[in-house]
């Protein structure tokens, strides 16, 4: 084990990614939980933790190529599309 990273997530984390320039590490939950976190430091980045509207199980999340935006897949179906750095929503399908 190279690192533990805690202290966002309630329950298991269902699915990472790293982001393409390296310095990002997403996870997600099923208590619908996004933490974008910075692996210099291994914190989450601040206001980088928040719920998806309504809740519901996380079950991807994927980096544009130039890791400038996090893509969020939902069980329910929607899909969320969030500024890596600050969390806010840019689209959601």
């Amino acid at each position: 084990v190279l690192a533990t990273l805690s202290g966002v997530h309630k329950g298991d984390v269902e699915a990472c990614a790293f982001s393409p320039d390296g310095l990002s590490l997403a996870t997600v939950d099923g208590w619908g939980q996004l933490a974008v976190w910075d692996l210099k430091t291994r914190k989450p980045r601040r206001g980088a933790v928040l719920g998806t509207k309504g809740g519901g199980l996380l079950e991807g999340v994927a980096f544009s190529p130039d890791s400038k935006i996090v893509m969020v897949g939902q069980r329910e179906g929607n899909v969320y599309f969030r500024d890596a750095k600050t969390l806010e929503e840019v689209q959601s399908i």
